[in-house]
């Protein structure tokens, strides 16, 4: 995606300008402390989830591993299928989801994923990446119970044709006889948070990005709101789907911003990618991601783009789904700037939102790339 516009907050977004530089400082901090962190364990032998077997699978990995694939999203933002395009090439191994494991494994809401209820797994969600992504699942008691409960985390892993319970030793021998290996996160609420891992294992990574009232659209389900308020002159959605949306806003913003105002290396290493153009233009967008990570075009991946030439149109589904008043709430819960960065059309009244005659998204060459 062509380079995006820097921010010009104003009126009562002005504060976040200083807001944000103060974050960014802390993570910075923490980025540091993780890095140093990861030093002293390798010093002492200790690793991240290191078990006796990491120097043996290290060795084969360095023979056999050329990619290493991070999806970065965010709940119901076209992340399942964004990492089909990989997972489903028979040369990666795929993990569905890591924190959807943690937090099952924790009890703790699903369908929650603001910053603070994210906090207390994020140490353990960015140290299970660096194991995975090393094949290495040593003392990952949540992971089992998760793919041994849950038929679609075997499904999407292509292991379900192992015999319940899976066992370590064959997760970790086919993780082994792959030649690339690729998971996606949506409960990571910064990519400054992994970077330490990031670098250190030489991943790529996808950052999915989806208009919010596509994403506001596609969850309320998930929220248990099947039928949204329909409110009176001073619209609001129940509490609940209203903070979604502002902490999903808050989350492109932050993650736009990290990646901006960091170094070379998020720059040369995370692609974004707008769910709508995945959905409406595979044909363009599909060979853009494989040359970004470093894959060739094959037959494979010309019969993926093929069959999901039929979801063409779904990008912008939710105008035939919302109404004007939901569609106007969900506009003045995030920022003017987050529309404008990624290139998402604001609407102004029924007949521009009925006709699909012209699209809400602007074209990918009119939009900036990082």
């Amino acid at each position: 995606m062509a380079n995006m516009r820097c921010f010009r907050w104003r009126g009562r977004y002005r504060g976040s300008v200083i807001v944000f530089a103060a974050v960014l400082c802390l993570l910075l901090w923490i980025e540091l402390e993780y890095t140093q962190n990861i030093s002293t364990r390798k010093k002492h032998n200790g690793g991240i989830g290191r078990s006796v077997d990491k120097d043996v699978t290290d060795t084969k990995l360095s023979k056999r591993r050329r990619l290493r694939v991070l999806i970065h999203a965010r709940m119901r933002t076209g992340s399942t299928l964004t990492a089909s395009y990989f997972a489903d090439n028979p040369d990666f191994f795929y993990v569905y989801e890591p924190g959807h494991m943690i937090i099952e494994y924790k009890e703790m809401d699903l369908y929650k994923d603001g910053f603070d209820y994210l906090e207390p797994t994020r140490h353990e969600l960015v140290d299970f990446i660096h194991s995975f992504l090393h094949c290495n699942f040593t003392g990952r008691d949540y992971f089992f119970k998760s793919i041994n409960k849950n038929n679609f985390q075997r499904y999407y892993s292509n292991i379900t044709h192992l015999d319940l319970p899976v066992r370590e030793a064959d997760v970790t021998a086919i993780c082994l006889s792959k030649r690339h290996i690729v998971t996606k996160v949506i409960r990571l609420s910064n990519i400054l948070f992994a970077s330490a891992v990031l670098k250190e294992d030489h991943v790529k990574v996808i950052h999915l990005v989806r208009d919010p009232r596509g994403m506001a659209n596609s969850r309320r389900p998930f929220q248990g709101l099947s039928k949204i308020s329909n409110g009176g002159e001073q619209f609001r959605f129940p509490d609940k789907l209203e903070q979604v949306i502002k902490d999903y806003c808050s989350w492109l913003d932050t993650n736009y911003l990290t990646v901006k105002n960091s170094d070379s290396w998020f720059k040369e290493n995370v692609m974004f990618v707008r769910y709508e153009d995945l959905a409406d233009w595979p044909e363009e967008i599909v060979p853009k991601m494989y040359n970004f990570v470093g894959l060739q075009d094959s037959t494979h991946i010309r019969r993926l783009i093929k069959l999901s030439a039929k979801l063409r149109g779904n990008g912008q589904a939710w105008r035939s789904q919302l109404n004007l008043k939901e569609v106007k709430r969900i506009e003045d819960l995030c920022p003017d700037e987050v529309f404008r960065t990624f290139g998402y059309v604001k609407v102004h009244d029924e007949r521009q939102l009925r006709n699909k005659s012209v699209s809400l998204v602007k074209p990918v060459t009119d939009v900036a790339s990082i």
